[in-house]
């Protein structure tokens, strides 16, 4: 026997109960005790028949785009990380001359902390200012930079938040035009502070490593750089095993990195080109370390900073095309020994 049409009465009823309840199907089927199927049911053979008609809605504005608006910055985003590419996309710059030049690669500032040695930055970075062929590499932790959970490191320096972003200023506006590449720390990425003041500053910037390729007059090929705030790998035998690999991997000139605040050295010879990359782990001017102490690390830092001495006329089978010095001093002396020598040959 099939089910008998709803009476509107019923209908009228359910309406009832229904705009009662604010308009809220569940709560109405539960004051009139039929399952919340039954309720929409009813409503919608209310609507069918003219007896309810149900309140125009204005619709709530999305927060979000539509999707052909969010497919279209998609690809747009796509495209610009493409052309960004990864840290191995080179960077070039052409160099005027083929004269021996000064690339002092700078070791974790932390600019802010108070284990730092603000003196021994001076000395390191000082010559950037003084003299041609004198180039600064930075790789990155300017700044502590403590962020969230760790801002209660704060309170164990008298160099406050702001403070310490006053000296990142100053310093980088002293020093911007004679960087000729930088990348930034973990500390560093943090926020989002670094790049745009180096970028707001002209020099050549990029989060977690670069390929910088210089090229000059008379040489054939460009002198690569692999520079990275960390290099993957480590070693209790060899401080600088995490930059060999990074040698063996891509072969550059030079191979360097931060971030472990410990000195290490050696050079990788390519069994295939003859090619020699010189590497370097370089420490950080931040001297003494809680961390450091908390976790009873050994005292592997040998200096803050690494100036590499390179010869564009050589080949890079000849060891001598870089010399590397950990004391700035007696860098610049064979620096003006180099570029004389040079320039009277010439």
């Amino acid at each position: 026997m099939p089910t008998p049409p709803i009476t509107d009465e019923t209908l009228q009823e359910s309406i009832d109960v229904y705009i009662r309840n604010g308009w809220n199907t569940s709560a109405a089927a539960r004051e009139i005790g039929i399952d919340r199927s039954s309720m929409q049911h009813r409503l919608r053979t209310a609507q069918e028949r003219g007896l309810l008609n149900m309140p125009d809605r204005e619709p709530n504005p999305s927060k979000h785009r539509p999707f052909a608006e969010t497919k279209a910055a998609q690809i747009e985003q796509f495209k610009r990380r493409k052309m960004h590419g990864t840290w191995r996309n080179p960077n070039r710059v052409t160099l005027k001359n083929d004269l021996p030049f000064l690339i002092i690669f700078i070791g974790d500032p932390h600019l802010d902390n108070p284990g730092t040695d603000l003196e021994l930055f001076d000395k390191w970075t000082e010559p950037l200012c003084a003299g041609a062929g004198i180039y600064g590499f930075a790789l990155g932790d300017w700044l502590d930079n403590w962020v969230r959970f760790l801002k209660f490191l704060y309170a164990e320096t008298t160099v406050t938040e702001e403070e310490g972003g006053v000296l990142l200023d100053g310093y980088l506006e002293k020093l911007a035009p004679n960087l000729i590449g930088s990348v930034s720390g973990n500390h560093d990425d943090w926020s989002a502070y670094l790049g745009r003041k180096m970028d707001s500053l002209g020099v050549l910037h990029r989060s977690y490593g670069m390929l910088l390729e210089l090229v000059t007059p008379g040489r054939a090929d460009p002198i690569r750089i692999g520079a990275r705030h960390r290099w993957t790998g480590k070693s209790i035998h060899n401080n600088a095993h995490g930059v060999m690999r990074g040698a063996r991997a891509f072969r550059d000139h030079i191979v360097v990195g931060g971030d472990y605040h410990i000195s290490g050295s050696n050079i990788v010879k390519c069994p295939e080109t003859g090619r020699l990359s010189h590497c370097h782990q370089i420490a950080a001017f931040k001297i003494y370390d809680d961390y450091a102490d908390e976790n009873g690390f050994t005292d592997s830092h040998i200096s803050p900073a690494v100036a590499c001495l390179i010869d564009p006329s050589k080949p890079d089978t000849d060891p001598s095309m870089v010399k590397s010095f950990h004391d700035i001093n007696d860098a610049l002396v064979c620096l003006d020994a180099a570029r004389a020598e040079r320039s009277a040959a010439a």
